[in-house]
């Protein structure tokens, strides 16, 4: 049973870019509250935060972090989970296929998440 809610197949264009200036392009393939699943054709650092947007690139820009990757023979698919303001409503990011590559936060990570998100809000 999955947590996440539905997942909906999608074909728009992907964009990630970080706060160090490195961006990537690719295609969603499924998205849900929790995250969106992705084909890009360069390697991507698991457990890297960027804005993702979805569509064009006046889109919808939600933060999210790579959770998974998944080698194939013309590039990768990723995981991307939606870092939200609220933990309460957080639902699962994409799951990982079998073999992909899975990020595992640290325990720092883990406390830190929600710190952060308290200082925004507060």
């Amino acid at each position: 049973m999955r947590r996440g809610g539905a997942r909906r197949d999608i074909s728009e264009r992907v964009y990630l870019k970080n706060e160090a200036g490195e961006s990537h392009e690719g295609w969603a393939l499924n998205v849900s509250r929790g995250g969106v699943r992705a084909i890009c054709e360069e390697r991507i650092t698991l457990g890297a935060d960027f804005d993702v947007t979805i569509g064009e690139e006046a889109g919808l820009t939600r933060r999210g972090r790579i959770v998974w990757v998944q080698e194939e023979p013309d590039g990768v698919i990723i995981g991307i989970e939606f870092l939200g303001a609220s933990q309460t409503f957080k639902s699962a990011p994409p799951a990982a296929p079998e073999g992909a590559e899975v990020h595992s936060p640290s325990a720092e990570e883990k406390t830190q998440e929600p710190l952060a998100e308290a200082k925004k809000d507060g």
